[in-house]
C-alpha cells in the first residue's frame, strides 16, 4: 500500500498522523526567532511585512538548512503579528 502513496499522502502513513517534515506543524517558534522579532520591534519595526522579511533573512543566515515548511523557523503572519 505504501508504494501507491505519492506527494503529500506519503506523509500520512502511520495512524493518520502526519510524519516527516510536515509533522512539525505544532512546534513552538524557536526562541532565537522570538528574540529577533523583539529586537526588530525595539528598533522601530512596526509593519508585519517588514518583520516577516527581516525574520526570513535572519532564519536563512542562522538556520540555513531549515525547511520553509517548518513553522518553528518560518512562522505564519499571525504568529509574527502576535509577537509584535
Amino acid at each position: 500500500m505504501e508504494e501507491a502513496l505519492t506527494g503529500f499522502n506519503k506523509h500520512l502513513i502511520s495512524h493518520n498522523h502526519v510524519i516527516g517534515e510536515l509533522g512539525s506543524a505544532n512546534q513552538r517558534l524557536d526562541q532565537a526567532i522570538i528574540d529577533q522579532i523583539h529586537v526588530l520591534v525595539s528598533d522601530g519595526a512596526r509593519r508585519t511585512d517588514e518583520v516577516i522579511r527581516a525574520v526570513n533573512s535572519f532564519v536563512q543566515q542562522q538556520f540555513p538548512t531549515a525547511s520553509r515548511l517548518n513553522p518553528r523557523y518560518y512562522p505564519s503572519r499571525k504568529i509574527i503579528r502576535n509577537h509584535i
